[in-house]
């Protein structure tokens, strides 16, 4: 109960209208509205899972941090990275059109690591590589492997959306 009443507490009646959708997921979290029905849904895997049908290159994820100097200019480091890259990554790779699925494999020799630092420029990468558009990801699963020093890679799958 004590959650219920910190979600909609500090919210006055006139910003209520503005914020029903947020206070209805809010409450939807938490079990005071029902939630509409949906059509059900294979249950999600908990365990960590490994790509079976992946592409992997052997390449240390690049964190954002890396890659970008304030908000336009690509440095150093990140332009080389993108070279190494694009020369790792097979010439040809099958991608469907229409709606994506990507699944993102990080071998990390620092668990410290965000597991979300290396997903934009190696979708910026992938995208130049074989030309689809980062706008047709519906879905994204991502997978930190911990790895000894030295033996960093990146791995992924893209497949049409419906196939996952």
């Amino acid at each position: 109960m004590a959650v219920k009443q910190l979600a909609l507490s500090g919210i006055q009646s006139d910003q209520r209208p503005k914020l029903k959708g947020q206070l209805a997921l809010t409450a939807q979290l938490y079990g005071s509205i029902p939630a509409k029905p949906v059509k059900p849904q294979a249950p999600q895997s908990l365990v960590e899972p490994s790509i079976s049908d992946a592409t992997a290159i052997q390449i240390k994820p690049l964190s954002v941090n890396e890659a970008w100097q304030g908000q336009r200019f690509k440095t150093r480091n990140y332009q080389d990275y993108e070279r190494r890259a694009l020369l790792l990554l097979p010439p040809i790779l099958d991608i469907p059109a229409g709606d994506l699925s990507i699944i993102l494999e990080f071998g990390f020799s620092n668990r410290a690591s965000d597991l979300d630092n290396p997903v934009k420029p190696i979708m910026d990468i992938l995208q130049k590589r074989y030309g689809f558009n980062d706008a047709q990801v519906m879905h994204y699963q991502l997978i930190k492997k911990i790895v000894p020093k030295g033996s960093e890679y990146i791995a992924f799958s893209i497949k049409a959306f419906y196939e996952i």
